[in-house]
């Protein structure tokens, strides 16, 4: 069975791809903060992350290394508001995999998750 994490400090949004994800057939594991994030990562492999933390990506730490550490090539995923070029060229420079940004519908986003 494929496993996804949904990382996000807010409730409401894990919520909702939970939701959105319930259909799939899929495990899902969600993580509140970026250490429960990274400790996970470290303990299972993924076939997918999900986040809406585009912070820690841009603050110089190996994030994506402590992610990726069980499979190199696990898909990472995205979720923001701010779209500016210099935030969407600076995530995928770091090895982001996919970036969507919100608003989004939701089919849209279903579908961009469970692909």
């Amino acid at each position: 069975m494929r496993s996804i994490i949904i990382h996000s400090e807010d409730s409401n949004l894990r919520t909702l791809l939970r939701a959105l994800l319930a259909s799939s057939e899929v495990e899902i594991v969600e993580a509140r903060s970026r250490q429960e994030l990274t400790k996970r990562c470290r303990n299972h492999r993924f076939d997918k992350v999900i986040t809406d933390d585009v912070r820690m990506f841009m603050n110089g730490s190996d994030i994506i290394g402590e992610i990726r550490l069980k499979e190199r090539n696990t898909p990472i995923v995205v979720l923001s508001h701010d779209v500016s070029e210099h935030s969407v060229l600076s995530l995928l420079e770091e090895g982001v995999t996919e970036f969507l940004s919100l608003p989004i519908g939701v089919e849209r986003l279903r579908k961009k998750l469970i692909k």
